[in-house]
């Protein structure tokens, strides 16, 4: 205290000093975040939407503000404490003023500039115009912020600019010009509709709707006629468009349908005395609304099948029938396959007979499956063969149960598409499928006999792949099932003791093995029932099959003669008084070692009925021998599991090489020419 007077000083440390300025950071970090967009919206959105290279420049003024002002800070530090304070109050202030500039200048003004910058180059959208276009598009997203933020004139001039883009005039082709001038509304000519393609008709719909709202809300009732006649006017766009014809979605234009509906009713539109106006208008907007359910159905159709694959058939037709009264069948077929590239809901018509069959209702069953052969299998895209497929499965799945097999192969002739012997599903199963409808039993058709070995060859090389066979038995039937039936009556129609028909039974085996393993669940459950029901009988006539084959007489290697006379077999005399002979010089040259690295299990003992001989399965003429220890017999019961490859390929053969057991057999045999061998399984 001097003199009566007071000085006061204050210090502001390094530390609040530094915390301002990480505070006035704050506003700019967390704009630059809201503005981090994903790279494929990036695209959609430049320089309009994302601000970041705006952020950017506001914190480069900050950031002369800083530079300018630390020297300040620094110098007049100890000095001038009036100086240093100011200094320090432009470096903290510095970035929220920035932003607030950005925010208030460059936000709100700048950026309706920039668009019509961007759109003022072109007057008209041309093919391959994608400036044009990506303008149009943050047009429209433009004037949707500007109406949902209350800047209705700014709406209404926008919507305006945007729409005398899509406006070409009287450009095109000469022939067509005169027809092409014609004003359809708005100042839309027919050569500007024939140019519009779906996106750009969805967004002049969009754009007219914007409008009519906004004109609503900034005229009061003089607005309301305004709005009415814009939405006739998109009506008459959206009707003579060529693009709307080929959108798939046309839920654009319901908004549209519901307030000219209501403007009909409040007397803005003109109504005749029967109402037919709003009448037709609300026939067409339930049209339109039906077609667009397609999604729905579809998504029934699947609820369906799933209810009715495990067994709860009541759900299952409850959600059917729902899905029947929304299916259109000549319009939702061409959008079903278009987005899901198959018809699920054509092919639940096909699974509900066998719902019907497995609830007993034969007639119902047979019923459904002559519907689908006459309503829907007529009109349905060849070119979907998967779907053609599945729906025709499913019927022969019925009508062939039934005693309907010539119907089902009638079906399957005139209805499988050309080709699908090529399809990568199902192209596996049209030979065997065709197959099937002509041997099995309740077929009229006589099958050619002379066609046997070919038609073996063919199903002995047939496969199905496990996504196609997965999806077959959900529907309700096997295609490795099929397969196994197929090998079941062609081994019926071969003798005892053929090769060709062990080879069929333990193919039949093998596929039905397969099949009743993913029919059931893990702990052996039944998991598909009604495939379940299909496959049962196929493989337990197999096995009974197979167990008939097992216990055939069956021929042997050795001719008869060889066996019964015993004069074909050298005294002890003869043997040593032709020792010195030239007879036996070459003996030893017939004596071969076995080579075991080769394949010698190849041959199979063919078998006509009469004395047969060894035939070679592979290209090597070493002999063959089978072990003694090799020689099996499998016994099959109906209750009995499928054996493993290697020991049904070991059951197939009988032992040879014991030279000692075979001469016993013979000598003790020789006195009765019509004995046993005791080579043969009993």
């Amino acid at each position: 205290m001097t003199m009566g007077q007071y000085q006061c000083q204050s210090v502001v440390g390094f530390w609040p000093m530094s915390i301002s300025i990480i505070l006035a950071l704050l506003p700019y970090a967390i704009a630059y975040l809201l503005n981090v967009r994903p790279k494929y919206e990036l695209g959609q959105l430049p320089d309009i939407i994302d601000e970041r290279e705006q952020l950017k420049s506001a914190f480069c003024i900050f950031t002369r503000i800083l530079v300018t002002s630390t020297p300040i800070i620094v110098l007049t530090y100890n000095n001038s404490p009036a100086a240093r304070i100011y200094a320090t109050i432009c470096a903290v202030q510095g970035l929220p003023l920035a932003l607030c500039y950005h925010i208030a200048y460059v936000k709100l003004t700048s950026t309706s500039t920039k668009l019509n910058l961007s759109m003022s180059g072109s007057s008209s959208l041309g093919e391959g115009d994608e400036n044009g276009r990506r303008s149009a598009f943050l047009s429209v997203r433009l004037a949707e912020m500007y109406s949902e933020i209350g800047r209705l004139e700014q709406t209404v001039e926008l919507v305006e600019e945007t729409l005398a883009v899509f406006k070409k005039g009287n450009s095109g082709t000469l022939n067509l010009q005169n027809e092409g001038r014609t004003e359809v509304a708005l100042g839309f000519t027919m050569n500007d509709l024939r140019d519009l393609d779906g996106d750009e008709l969805k967004m002049i719909i969009q754009l007219l709707r914007l409008k009519g709202n906004a004109l609503i809300q900034l005229k009061g009732p003089l607005g309301f006629s305004m709005s009415a006649k814009l939405n006739i006017d998109a009506l008459k766009i959206f009707e003579n468009c060529p693009a709307a014809s080929k959108m798939k979605d046309h839920s654009i234009i319901f908004p549209i349908y519901n307030i000219v509906g209501l403007q009909i009713k409040g007397g803005l539109i003109d109504q005749d005395d029967e109402c037919s106006l709003e009448r037709d208008l609300a026939e067409r907007f339930n049209h339109e609304a039906q077609l667009q359910a397609y999604h729905y159905a579809r998504s029934l159709a699947s609820v369906a099948e799933m209810y009715g694959r495990i067994g709860l058939y009541d759900e299952a037709f409850r959600h059917f029938d729902i899905m029947k009264a929304i299916y259109m069948t000549e319009e939702h077929p061409k959008l079903l396959l278009g987005t899901y590239s198959v018809d699920r809901c054509a092919v639940s018509f096909a699974t509900s007979a066998i719902w019907y069959l497995q609830t007993s209702k034969i007639d119902k069953a047979i019923e459904r499956c002559d519907y689908v052969i006459d309503r829907i299998l007529p009109i349905y895209d060849k070119k979907d063969v998967i779907g053609t497929a599945h729906i025709l499965c499913n019927i022969i799945r019925v009508l062939k149960w039934n005693g309907h097999v010539d119907k089902a192969r009638e079906a399957y002739t005139n209805f499988i598409p050309d080709g699908a012997e090529n399809h990568f599903a199902f192209g596996c199963t049209h030979k065997p499928m065709s197959l099937l409808l002509r041997i099995c039993d309740e077929s009229s058709e006589e099958y050619n006999a002379e066609n046997i070995s070919e038609d073996i060859d063919m199903i002995m090389s047939s496969d199905v792949d496990d996504m196609t066979d997965f999806n077959c038995m959900a529907d309700g039937w096997s295609m490795k099932s099929m397969i196994a039936e197929v090998c079941l009556h062609l081994a019926r129609r071969l003798n005892a003791g053929d090769p060709a028909k062990e080879s069929l039974i333990d193919r039949g085996i093998l596929m039905a093995t397969v099949a009743s393993k993913r029919v059931k669940a893990s702990n052996g459950m039944v998991k598909h029932i009604m495939a379940y029901e299909a496959h049962k009988d196929v493989h337990k006539n197999l096995l009974v099959l197979a167990n008939e084959e097992v216990t055939a007489v069956r021929s042997i290697v050795y001719d008869e003669s060889d066996r019964v006379s015993p004069s074909k077999y050298r005294t002890s005399d003869s043997l040593e008084s032709g020792a010195n002979s030239n007879s036996t010089l070459g003996f030893a040259e017939r004596l071969n070692v076995k080579d075991y690295t080769s394949n010698t299990h190849g041959s199979t003992v063919s078998s006509n009925g009469s004395n047969s001989k060894l035939t070679e399965g592979s290209a090597s003429s070493k002999p063959v021998h089978i072990l003694t220890s090799d020689k099996k017999k499998v016994a099959f019961n109906d209750l009995s599991s499928f054996v493993s490859a290697e020991e049904s390929a070991a059951s197939k053969h009988f032992s040879n090489n014991s030279q000692e057991e075979s001469a016993l057999n013979t000598s003790s045999s020789a006195n009765s020419p019509d004995a046993v061998s005791p080579l043969i399984p009993q």
